[in-house]
């Protein structure tokens, strides 16, 4: 892929009975090269024929198209493809509804990486049988993110993301999500330190709180997070062991 451009869009139908009931339908989509074009369906061709008097005037349609270019890349070295999640493909079984966005997704590999889709699309639960599931309270562009770091495909962590990563890796069970979030904190990141103590301890990332109180060897690295504003939100377990390292270092100035 020698580039990508990431598009927004929406698509309007007009009804000319009731201008109310126009038809939208919002859209984002992955265009990848110069024969790529985003589809988007309005309504099922019988429902139209169905409602045809409402959506023809003097023989003719009227539709609306808009778009917004949100981001574009090129790498003439990438070595993988990201996979496309806003068109179905062979491997696809089920649509994910975030937002107002389908992502269309395989049940066996979002359920080999996370519990939590095992047991909604393997249990015995309606969803299970489901074709399309929405998502609530789920960030649309982090979870995406999700996906890419899943699929293996070249999405990375960086200081960006990780926060909305660690947010859905811990929701959805992603152990191995998890896993990659923390080690880009302990050996990569240039998040402020006590930042980096509130989300180890926030999601028990027993990696990171071990590196970072390893780190504190002086009163002034240990007060980078008793003065920040992330400490009047940690456990009463971690500020205990931030006691016990100020103790420490007390006792070796005797």
């Amino acid at each position: 892929m020698l580039w990508q451009c990431d598009v927004r869009g929406e698509v309007k139908l007009i009804n000319f009975t009731d201008k109310s009931l126009s038809v939208n339908k919002p859209f984002r989509d992955a265009l990848y090269n110069a024969d790529r074009y985003a589809s988007v369906t309005l309504m099922e061709w019988e429902e139209f024929l169905a409602k045809s008097e409402d959506f023809i005037c003097d023989g003719s349609i009227v539709v609306y198209a808009s778009i917004a270019v949100q981001g574009k890349s090129g790498n003439r070295f990438r070595k993988r493809i990201a996979s496309n999640f806003y068109s179905p493909s062979k491997f696809s079984d089920v649509i994910l509804i975030v937002e107002e966005y389908e992502l269309h997704i395989s049940k066996a590999i979002l359920a080999h990486a996370s519990s939590y889709f095992e047991t909604l699309f393997y249990g015995d639960f309606t969803e299970s049988r489901e074709n399309k599931i929405t998502l609530k309270d789920v960030a649309f562009e982090d979870f995406l993110v999700v996906l890419g770091l899943i699929y293996a495909t070249d999405e990375e962590v960086d200081d960006d993301n990780v926060d909305g990563i660690l947010v859905l890796a811990d929701q959805f069970d992603m152990k191995r999500v998890l896993y990659k979030a923390e080690t880009w904190l302990v050996e990569s990141s240039n998040k402020q330190f006590a930042h980096k103590v509130y989300l180890g301890d926030k999601y028990k990332l027993e990696l990171l709180l071990t590196h970072c109180l390893d780190e504190i060897d002086s009163f002034e690295k240990l007060s980078e997070v008793t003065t920040s504003e992330f400490f009047k939100n940690l456990s009463e377990s971690i500020k205990d062991d931030l006691l016990a390292k100020a103790m420490e270092m007390g006792m070796k100035k005797r």
